[in-house]
């Protein structure tokens, strides 16, 4: 699998890393995903990450407050 990965990662370093992004927020449970554009560009790449993480930490907040009123 890591070969595989290796083999992609040398065809098209942008893809791979996109793949592997997007591993990560699906293993935090995320439904969100970036695009290779997104990591192409090292501006949008910081802004989309960063939109992520407000969507993130706004659905964990309204988790909590709903875990306190029950």
């Amino acid at each position: 699998m890591t070969a595989q990965w290796l083999t992609r990662f040398n065809e098209h370093e942008t893809n791979a890393l996109t793949e592997v992004v997007n591993l990560i927020l699906r293993a935090t449970g995320s439904s969100r995903q970036v695009e290779p554009f997104d990591i192409d560009d090292p501006d949008n790449c910081q802004n989309r990450l960063q939109e992520i993480q407000e969507e993130l930490q706004a659905v964990c907040e309204a988790g909590m407050l709903l875990e306190m009123t029950c």
